[in-house]
């Protein structure tokens, strides 16, 4: 499953970064039911969070924001940060 970070538009119109998950035809289908927060490991120090950050900007600033009621499922209610390490980035 891809996935990436995304600001989104809530129904009250605050927008938030969370990580948004896709279909194989590259429709948005599930988020992360709270906004990302960053954390790292000790043996990953600041080079990894550092990185982490990096990449949730450049995404941010490279897709528009997206309306939350444009995906189909209901958010995620587990943040899986060792195996978002893995999974395909869209």
């Amino acid at each position: 499953m891809a996935w990436n970070y995304r600001v989104l538009r809530h129904p009250d119109g605050h927008l938030a970064l969370h990580e948004v998950y896709y279909d194989n035809a590259g429709k948005p289908i599930s988020y992360t039911a709270k906004p990302i927060h960053f954390a790292v490991d000790e043996d990953e120090g600041l080079p990894g969070l550092t990185a982490s950050l990096e990449l949730a900007l450049r995404d941010a600033k490279e897709r528009p924001i997206l309306d939350v009621s444009e995906i189909r499922a209901e958010p995620r209610t587990k943040q899986t940060a060792r195996r978002r390490r893995t999974t395909d980035r869209r």
